[in-house]
């Protein structure tokens, strides 16, 4: 302490502590800006990269691998390769044509291929998961990067596909509505009835084109066949055509 009081004593000294103590967090103050822009840059350099995201859909009872390029630049000579797949009854894995070759996603490009089937039951909820051996570059001079991992496949929280059809739901009823009337009136202007489009009679027809043309071929008016008499008459047609083959 004493020879830190005589050091301040002299003006001259206590100027040069001052400046090499300023100097010295100066250097200090550089050296952590240094190495938080390093961090920065790494960071942003990181995020400027390609990445994988996968997961499992369905559609028409089929399983599919869908992988998305959500990072931003280029992935080159991805290859993925499924390996086994559990909580999906018997059903096994698909030889897909997509994970037999490399190929590459540029950002928010997407591909999917064929698993396997989605195996469920009213009993049991389907669960599948999968895991895959997945390797991609990610530019030409890189090393590669290789990991595995697990897919599961979530229908809760699946993504849902919107589509405008264009369609109106009020024009469909519409139309079907003025086809029936149409279809209506073109009965009741050939049977000779007055029933209207709402009405749910089973009514039978005054005469059919089966009897007219029998009445207009023989002269003589024939009758049409009953219910019951409709069943025989196709079994014996059936049994005349295959006497007839024979």
């Amino acid at each position: 302490m004493e020879k830190l009081f005589l050091l301040f004593e002299s003006p001259e000294k206590a100027a040069v502590v001052i400046s090499a103590v300023s100097a010295l967090i100066a250097v200090i103050s550089v050296l952590v800006a240094v190495i938080e822009n390093i961090k920065n840059q790494k960071h942003y350099k990181d995020s400027q990269l390609p990445l994988l995201s996968m997961r499992l859909v369905d559609y028409d009872g089929i399983l599919y691998l869908h992988i998305k390029n959500t990072g931003k630049s280029l992935a080159h000579h991805i290859r993925i390769k499924p390996t086994g797949i559990i909580n999906n009854s018997d059903s096994t894995l698909f030889d897909s044509g997509l994970f037999a070759t490399d190929f590459e996603l540029y950002p928010e490009e997407s591909v999917q291929g064929s698993v396997s089937y989605v195996s469920g039951s009213i009993c049991e909820e389907p669960f599948p998961q999968i895991t895959v051996d997945v390797s991609y570059r990610k530019d030409s001079f890189r090393k590669k990067v290789q990991y595995s991992r697990t897919v599961t496949y979530s229908p809760a929280f699946d993504k849902k596909v919107s589509v405008d059809t264009n369609l109106s739901f009020k024009e469909i009823e519409s139309s079907v509505k003025s086809i029936s009337r149409s279809a209506n009136r073109t009965a009741n202007y050939l049977d000779g009835k007055n029933l209207y489009s709402f009405d749910n009679i089973e009514a039978p027809p005054e005469s059919t084109l089966r009897k007219d043309l029998l009445t207009a071929a023989t002269g003589k008016e024939k009758s049409d066949l009953s219910r019951s008499e409709t069943p025989d008459i196709v079994v014996e047609n059936k049994e005349n055509e295959n006497h007839a083959d024979a």
